[in-house]
């Protein structure tokens, strides 16, 4: 059996906010150092959720977990699975536009009569 704290660990340094490559161990930090009263003050992690927008309600699931008490906030999704689920976001989302020099390349447009599939909502897990 693997141990927690260290799966806990690999996740941390796995990038929250992709357009600005912000990691969660560091909105995890702020948050425990700067104790936002509001989760958009998190923009002042280097920017984070200022981008394309994708990370902006996993940075307010790890907001509440703070305000709840938790000691590690996490989005509890995998990585490869955060970053599949972002591009796609991207392709579906016209007004969704990674900053200039993120990295990111141009998202192909969307396939006409294509399903929209999940909401952000329907991809947070519970």
């Amino acid at each position: 059996m693997s141990d927690p704290n260290q799966l806990l660990h690999v996740h941390d340094e796995e990038e929250l906010c992709v357009c600005f490559h912000v990691k969660r161990r560091q909105i995890a930090k702020f948050l425990r150092l700067e104790n936002p009263r509001h989760a958009s003050q998190c923009s002042e992690c280097y920017g984070a959720g200022t981008g394309c927008g994708w990370c902006i309600p996993f940075i307010e699931k790890m907001f509440e977990q703070h305000q709840a008490g938790v000691e590690h906030p996490d989005i509890e999704l995998d990585p490869q699975e955060y970053r599949a689920r972002r591009k796609d976001y991207l392709r579906r989302t016209p007004g969704a536009k990674p900053p200039p020099g993120s990295g990111d390349a141009d998202p192909p447009p969307p396939v006409p009569g294509e399903d929209d599939g999940p909401l952000i909502d329907e991809i947070l897990p519970e």
